[in-house]
């Protein structure tokens, strides 16, 4: 499958002109030790191929190498840190579903969203800033202190 995905300079909160084009398989990978891959291509970045137990993961590997080498975000729902996905979304969707989590609510089927749907540029965070987020939300439902 391939998607076109804004990219977002972190420093500048611009976008460039040109989309990354992800291609990925949509294989769902479970014990059998097969992967998920995703590849990455844009015409002023270098090309990398990562991958991961889902897409989740694959894109959290690629956001990791955007963000430290290049100082980029690929701006999609994946990349907001309102979003996370869930250890049950994960096993069904193979990582490409995720939910919008507010503060102190469950999230419902109508705060789900797929992994490389478009984002506003303003939602966009680093992997810290969505992991943090996420747990300030286990915090706000008394899931962990």
């Amino acid at each position: 499958m391939i998607s076109d995905v804004p990219i977002l300079h972190a420093a500048s909160r611009s976008l460039y002109t040109h989309p990354a084009r992800l291609e990925y398989d949509k294989f769902i990978a479970y014990a059998d030790d097969s992967l998920c891959h995703l590849s990455f291509s844009h015409p002023e970045v270098q090309a990398h191929e990562v991958q991961g137990v889902d897409i989740f993961e694959c894109l959290n590997k690629l956001r990791r190498i955007l963000q430290d080498e290049y100082g980029l975000y690929l701006s999609c729902a994946g990349s907001r840190i309102d979003t996370y996905s869930s250890g049950a979304a994960r096993n069904m969707s193979g990582g490409r579903v995720l939910f919008i989590y507010t503060l102190g609510q469950y999230p419902t089927r109508s705060n789900e969203v797929r992994i490389f749907d478009p984002a506003p540029p303003e939602k966009v965070g680093s992997l810290e800033e969505q992991q943090r987020y996420h747990d300030d939300w286990l915090k706000s439902i008394n899931l962990i202190s």
